[in-house]
């Protein structure tokens, strides 16, 4: 049965988050103390940290601490709103000179971004802090 640092490192992957420091430096987390809390070497079990992880990562804090049976993972679904704003900034951001041919590829690039960003914080675009946008990204690229 796993432990609540198994789940946690289940709930950070789960979330896209391809390191334990990755996750930790785009939440605004001390790096050191939630690397302790992923292997256990530190508790977790306060609810002010719990219910952080949880929203952050998307899971029930209940399942954090506890575990069970439900999904680890509730997923954030942008309106239909949200995404006609999303391919409105994609298409914005098209340089004049992309041919046809290569518009989807080059909207489909931000469009992902801008979901990352979504998933990762609930909102898209220039008001979350450039660096923590970056991080999202990088930390959901495929090895």
């Amino acid at each position: 049965m796993a432990g609540a640092k198994e789940r946690l490192r289940e709930a950070r992957q789960s979330a896209g988050f391809a390191s334990a420091k990755a996750a930790a430096e785009t939440f605004g987390w001390p790096v050191a103390t939630y690397i302790q809390h992923e292997n256990g070497r530190r508790p977790f079990f306060d609810s002010e940290t719990v219910e952080r992880y949880a929203k952050r990562f998307r899971c029930s804090p209940q399942w954090l601490a506890f575990g069970g049976n439900e999904a680890p993972i509730e997923r954030r679904v942008p309106s239909v709103q949200d995404l006609a704003e999303m391919l409105r900034i994609a298409q914005t951001d098209l340089p004049a000179s992309t041919s046809f041919a290569d518009w989807p590829l080059v909207v489909a690039a931000t469009l992902h971004m801008l979901l990352a960003q979504y998933e990762a914080f609930g909102k898209f675009g220039s008001s979350l802090p450039a660096a923590r946008i970056a991080q999202v990204g990088e930390s959901r690229r495929p090895k």
